[in-house]
């Protein structure tokens, strides 16, 4: 690099391993349906993914930061064995590589951070494409501002598209029949230690997938068949009193369509009335006092413990 133009080449490798274990000594037939087995009931699943990723960064002191990159994903997804049933076969996992392309871009003009970023799959078995694009600006020392819009689309997840189990309704594979999550949001931000911190986005969520009870009462992974649009409005304001402060939250949420897949309060508070100093001749850090928590009642989802997924 020289002063004003800089080149950075960059890798970034990432590896994730991990599983998901059930065990029952006796299956729980009259909460989870019929099971494969009559004791020592056990299912596991597991999950591996490796993440390769190269970068090209060119920085100008005029033209800005421009990043070409390039990812490669093999994952492996599943289970020991394939289920044979009378309504088909269930695979035993879901296995292969993702090549996906991209560019980002940031630059200062006027007092304006200007970002931009994304990126698509190329090669592979999933489609999928990530957008953002970002201004933010600030006021001298008074606030922050900070807007964007986000445009994502991506397969659901895994669990979703494949799972399997000692019980036999929670045995699918939909990882051929289920489209694109498609995820868009607008979003506003302020951060302001004068003023105070407010944020608004505004998100809608087409073929959203999720899980709930079916007509005999078991859990089962579904797709929505209408958009879900959802407006969350959020307040934060600091007050401090010398070694005492009282931070306050307030948020406003409001689901307009798709109420009957997401489940939210309408309103939430919270607010902490707390202490600070150092003590001992500053040996001592302290920090301590009482937080109130409201939300306004609302119907919340229930827990799976087979999926460890909550459900509508």
């Amino acid at each position: 690099s020289i002063s004003k133009n800089r080149i950075q080449v960059g890798h970034i490798l990432n590896y994730e391993d991990k599983f998901y274990r059930y065990e029952q000594a006796s299956p729980a037939t009259a909460l989870f349906g019929n099971s494969f087995v009559t004791s020592n009931l056990v299912d596991r699943t597991d999950l591996e993914e490796l993440n390769n990723r190269v970068f090209v960064e060119y920085s100008n002191n005029i033209l800005g930061t421009l990043n070409f990159q390039a990812n490669h994903t093999y994952y492996n997804y599943g289970y020991n064995s394939v289920l044979i049933q009378e309504e088909g076969r269930i695979p035993n996992g879901i296995q292969g590589d993702l090549i996906a392309v991209g560019a980002a871009y940031k630059k200062m003009y006027r007092g304006f951070q200007l970002k931009g970023e994304a990126q698509t799959n190329v090669v592979g078995d999933f489609s999928g494409l990530d957008f953002k694009a970002e201004a933010s600006y600030d006021l001298k020392d008074k606030a922050n501002f900070s807007g964007g819009i986000h445009i994502n689309s991506a397969p659901a997840n895994y669990n979703h598209l494949l799972y399997q189990s000692s019980y036999e309704n929670y045995n699918w594979f939909n990882a051929e029949a289920y489209d694109n999550v498609k995820t868009s949001s607008l979003y506003f931000n302020m951060q302001s230690n004068k003023w105070l911190n407010a944020s608004a986005e505004l998100v809608n969520i087409a073929d959203y997938a999720y899980f709930a009870k079916n007509d005999l009462g078991l859990t089962q992974s579904f797709q929505a068949g209408e958009n879900v649009t959802y407006l969350k409005l959020k307040l934060n304001k600091e007050f401090r009193f010398g070694k005492f402060a009282l931070d306050n939250t307030v948020a406003y949420q409001n689901v307009s369509s798709g109420m009957n897949y997401l489940n939210v309060p309408e309103v939430i508070t919270r607010n902490t009335l707390y202490y600070t100093d150092q003590w001992f001749q500053k040996a001592l850090f302290v920090q301590t006092g009482f937080r109130f928590n409201y939300f306004t009642e609302y119907n919340m989802n229930g827990y799976d413990p087979v999926l460890a997924e909550f459900y509508v």
